[in-house]
């Protein structure tokens, strides 16, 4: 018994040193970084929740991988933020059922300090928008979105890490009004969400935080560093006409950086997209220098977080069982690389444009031709059986099929409009088999434009097929706006699809 009872009082103080020893390890650390601020950060997340395998086995993003993360580098450092900038929706066919309650309850767990609106959180009604910012455990910002004279959300936070006051005021790019469904924004739903000027509205919010004396200052964008348009602000605008910004994290354009991209003395950093990379910022709090660098979410560094997992699995559960009967055999597959649909026209766009004509077609409208924005498109499908799901994740957008009619010479001018489009813009457009042009690289102009083998005719009332995203000017279409016979089927671009595939089963 007496030995019994030595055991345990030796075995006590053993786990007793083990506590003290691991708790001074762990206070150690901290003090290491004590002086510094670790900045985590991403971007167009885009519904990526779920990790992808690698030929070798090798798991890369979701977000069971980044929880792993950043309660790693968060034992490693007391003072942390975790943002975000902007694009949580729209993507994967699991965020996109749920209207991504589920993206919403895993940045809950990763305890998100903040996150920026993005041309995506417009992608469906404000009710949904609202919804996800009630979900929401953590403050949205942007300084230049407003409905009804009101900012949705806020423009600015402050965070203070023991006296030392940190800024962090969001911006959305304006483009939104018209990359994004514009009718929501001119009030035919009852919608009038307003779009600042990005410049004008960081100035004015800049200037108000200039009174709560921070200490530093983060611009969390939704802007991109890539100019899609002459009328376009991007980060790289904004670090140029701006004064008491100290670190740009920008989303939007996607762009993997390797290092800061460093304008008029401000650095931009971005994470590329889709959960892949994190990027991380440490800023040591007395000098206000700045290291950064750009981690790859791997399982190879990572393992995969158990809460998370739980949080996901009833989600994954509806939405397999839902998603994954069989809907037709492909022979062939609808594939490319990257982002070449936004370079060149492929199979897969042709095969698209083909089921919006047919789409139209059983509703009694036989349309001339059809075109797509390169954008809807956001993967190929592979050869054998495919599933709802594959459609979902390839098309994952709940635009519909429209018609809209032009006269000839209004045809001219949006063929025009279409071959000026710069390649690598989700603008540029794929376009039907009945279509043929070439174009005079002098003046970069149509020429020889034909409809079905046929000359065009200026006068003559062409039909086209279309999206409702594209009938309302979408991505710069501004042409097809002025249409007439405007017609709206409310049949999605991913279902009208899968029933031509239903259609073409033995042929592609």
């Amino acid at each position: 018994m007496n030995k019994l009872k030595k055991y345990v009082a030796s075995t006590v103080i053993f786990a007793a040193f083990l506590l003290i020893f691991n708790g001074c390890a762990n206070l150690n650390l901290n003090n290491k970084h004590e002086n510094e601020l670790l900045i985590l950060h991403t971007n167009d997340h885009h519904g990526a929740l779920l990790p992808y395998e690698t030929k070798d086995g090798t798991l890369i993003g979701g977000v069971a991988l980044q929880a792993n993360l950043v309660k790693q580098m968060r034992n490693e450092y007391k003072n942390a933020l975790l943002l975000n900038a902007g694009d949580v929706n729209t993507g994967s066919s699991l965020s996109n059922i749920f209207d991504a309650k589920p993206d919403i309850l895993a940045f809950n767990v990763l305890k998100y300090d903040a996150a920026t609106l993005g041309n995506h959180e417009f992608d469906g009604t404000y009710e949904k928008l609202k919804m996800q910012m009630e979900l929401s455990n953590f403050p949205w910002l942007s300084a230049n979105v407003k409905f009804e004279n009101n900012y949705i959300a806020k423009p600015y936070i402050i965070k203070d890490f023991n006296g030392f006051k940190v800024a962090i005021m969001g911006l959305t790019t304006s483009t939104t009004k018209y990359i994004t469904i514009p009718a929501k924004f001119d009030g035919a739903n009852g919608e009038k969400i307003e779009f600042l000027p990005e410049i004008h509205a960081a100035k004015e919010t800049l200037d108000e935080i200039k009174n709560t004396n921070p200490d530093f200052v983060i611009a969390l964008v939704h802007l991109g560093d890539i100019k899609g348009d002459p009328v376009h602000i991007t980060s790289v605008d904004l670090a140029n006409n701006t004064h008491g910004i100290d670190l740009i994290i920008d989303g939007h354009s996607h762009s993997v950086f390797q290092k800061p991209l460093v304008i008029n003395g401000v650095p931009i950093v971005s994470a590329g997209s889709n959960n892949r990379y994190v990027g991380k910022a440490v800023l040591n709090l007395k000098d206000k220098k700045i290291k950064w660098n750009l981690v790859e979410l791997t399982s190879k560094d990572f393992d995969l977080d158990d809460e998370m997992n739980g949080i996901l699995e009833p989600f994954i559960r509806i939405h397999d069982e839902a998603l994954n009967s069989k809907i037709i055999t492909l022979k062939e597959p609808l594939l490319f690389e990257n982002n070449e649909i936004r370079f060149k026209q492929l199979p897969i766009g042709r095969h698209v444009t083909d089921s919006m004509i047919n789409l139209l077609f059983k509703f009694g409208i036989k349309a001339d031709f059809g075109i797509i924005n390169s954008g809807a498109i956001r993967s190929g499908i592979n050869a054998g059986d495919v599933s709802k799901k594959d459609i979902l994740i390839s098309m994952p957008f709940p635009n519909t099929i429209s018609a809209v009619s032009l006269k000839g010479d209004e045809v001219m001018e949006l063929f025009n409009y279409i071959i000026n489009i710069k390649p690598g813009f989700g603008g540029f457009a794929q376009i039907s088999k009945d279509v043929s042009f070439t174009i005079d690289s002098s003046n970069k102009t149509i020429l020889n434009l034909k409809i079905k083998n046929e000359p065009i005719n200026p006068s003559k009332i062409y039909t086209i097929a279309v999206t409702d995203f594209l009938a309302n000017g979408g991505d710069g279409y501004a042409i097809l706006k002025k249409g007439i016979n405007k017609f709206d089927s409310s049949v999605t671009l991913n279902e009208a699809f899968i029933e031509y595939l239903k259609l073409l089963e033995g042929k592609i």
